[in-house]
């Protein structure tokens, strides 16, 4: 425990939970304004049970000041501050400390209040299972409920925009919303963008849980950076390239095409499998965003029995991939894919969107 905590008042210990994703199809059309170029662009992902988890202690104090840390390193944010000397920060905690530092920003006035903040997820650093973004959601969850702030019914779409405008401002880059949306709502959902507005369609129970028997996810152990890959497609797309157009285009039509499969009273997973194929297959060759070492992961994928379709999750360039399988199969494929020295990630789709928990309950 900080020493100078061990003399205030604790009024408040919770957690909080947030799960990360991974996406189906018509990842990077939920960029503004991308999807005001590309007409009936739709986004649709899955959330996995691998979360971002942040445990809060509130204690009543003369002046507002956070410590908070993660496993490696620690921080204490003394007052606000219009410009952070990130610097002097330590790079695991750099974004979380923004994070908090922007929120206390917003309040009306500096609360007498001093936070603990420890930090955790189960998501891989670079995996390309949006687990910055689903760390700000847990992170910003919990500072809600400590300032009573995004408390309204609907609070999920005001949210939604601080937390994407917040990493915007962090990043210097544009950033997109699935990664938030996944977080937030839990599920399997289709997300369609319209203008002002975003509509979050549920998939069925029983699709969900037909998807959970059939999906695979792997870590290639290669890191991406997605806001450097969103950035080049982003400015290329809005400049007019011709090429990157017609691929995003395309990505929106293969999204539908998984969207209406999905939404069949029974699905074909082949089929749906080969969809999978289609739109990593336009991505890679519209935006280069393949690598040698995720080219071998896919072909040794595709090389074993039962595998259905193989997609690169998020904005590629390494990271994760989501792998289909016939279940009858799905026990043997993951014993081969370990064997191969890859990591399966060991997780399965949730239902749960972010979460405040008792600072005692089990759940993780």
């Amino acid at each position: 425990m900080n020493f100078k905590r061990a003399f205030l008042k604790s009024v408040d210990k919770f957690k909080v939970l947030a799960p990360c994703r991974a996406d189906l199809a018509g990842g990077t059309l939920d960029l503004w304004p991308l999807y005001c170029l590309i007409p009936a662009s739709l986004t649709l992902n899955v959330a996995l049970d691998l979360c971002a988890r942040v445990d809060f202690e509130v204690f009543e104090s003369s002046q507002f000041s956070a410590v908070l840390k993660n496993k490696h390193e620690q921080y204490e944010l003394v007052g606000v501050k219009p410009e952070l000397d990130l610097a002097s920060i330590p790079d695991s905690l750099k974004f979380p400390t923004f994070i908090v530092n922007q929120f206390i920003l917003a309040q009306r006035q500096l609360p007498r209040l001093s936070l603990t903040i420890e930090l955790a997820s189960a998501v891989p650093i670079g995996s390309g299972l949006g687990g910055s973004s689903t760390l700000l959601v847990a992170l910003g969850r919990g500072l809600c409920r400590v300032f009573s702030d995004f408390i309204e019914q609907g609070w999920q779409w005001r949210f939604l925009h601080w937390a994407k405008d917040t990493e915007a401002t962090f990043l210097k880059v544009p950033t997109g919303t699935q990664d938030y949306l996944a977080a937030i709502f839990g599920g399997l959902h289709g997300f369609e963008y319209h203008p002002g507005r975003i509509e979050a369609t549920a998939f069925s129970s029983k699709v969900f849980q037909e998807l959970n028997e059939r999906m695979v996810i792997v870590f290639s152990g290669e890191k991406h950076q997605s806001g450097l890959s969103n950035w080049e497609v982003y400015k290329k797309a809005v400049e007019g390239d011709e090429a990157v157009v017609k691929g995003l285009k395309g990505i929106a039509r293969l999204a539908q095409q998984v969207d209406s499969s999905l939404r069949r009273e029974k699905v074909d997973w082949s089929e749906l499998g080969q969809l999978l194929n289609e739109e990593w297959n336009l991505r890679k060759a519209t935006f280069q965003v393949s690598t040698p070492t995720l080219d071998k992961v896919i072909d040794l994928a595709k090389s074993l029995p039962g595998i259905l379709g193989v997609k690169v999750c998020g904005a590629a360039q390494g990271g994760s991939l989501l792998v289909l399988v016939d279940p009858s199969k799905k026990a043997s494929a993951i014993d081969k894919i370990k064997k191969s020295g890859l990591e399966v990630l060991p997780t399965q789709a949730t239902l749960m969107g972010v979460s405040i928990r008792d600072a005692h309950s089990d759940e993780d």
